[in-house]
């Protein structure tokens, strides 16, 4: 793809204060570049939300929408665990099985807030597969001793 169709979005984590520009068509939706982004930072796509000129971007948002005089686009991502715990009630046992897996990537860095997302999936969840996951989950970031 020529350089010249690519848009520059720089993103700054507002958890870490780390930027990185992303280079991407403006066909993009913002969820690809989340997913960009979780690529850089261990922060899942699903936990992260991306605020453009003070607006949170929904994920369906092409960012071509944000092009304007400006050289690049500039966001912030900040964690947000809102679309983890929608994923985790999904009717759909694959994607409560992917908010799962997203848990994993959360319990390195808050460990409780993970743990309380998961709880309701370990109590409740009517499929074997998603609660094994969820305890496979858990245990792996117990410490070992």
């Amino acid at each position: 793809m020529p350089e010249s169709l690519l848009v520059s979005v720089v993103l700054h984590n507002v958890a870490s204060d780390e930027e990185i520009e992303l280079e991407v068509h403006p066909q993009s939706t913002a969820y690809s570049v989340k997913c960009l982004a979780a690529e850089e930072w261990p922060l899942p796509a699903i936990c992260q939300r991306l605020v453009i000129d003070g607006v949170v971007v929904e994920d369906c948002v092409k960012i071509g929408h944000f092009r304007g005089r400006e050289e690049h686009i500039y966001g912030t991502v900040e964690r947000c665990l809102e679309g983890l715990h929608a994923r985790l009630q999904d009717d759909n046992p694959q994607a409560r099985l992917s908010g799962v897996r997203a848990a994993a990537s959360v319990l390195l860095t808050d460990y409780d807030e993970a743990v309380a997302a998961l709880e309701p999936v370990l109590r409740h969840d009517p499929d074997d597969e998603v609660r094994r996951c969820a305890v496979d989950t858990l245990a792996s970031a117990c410490k070992k001793g």
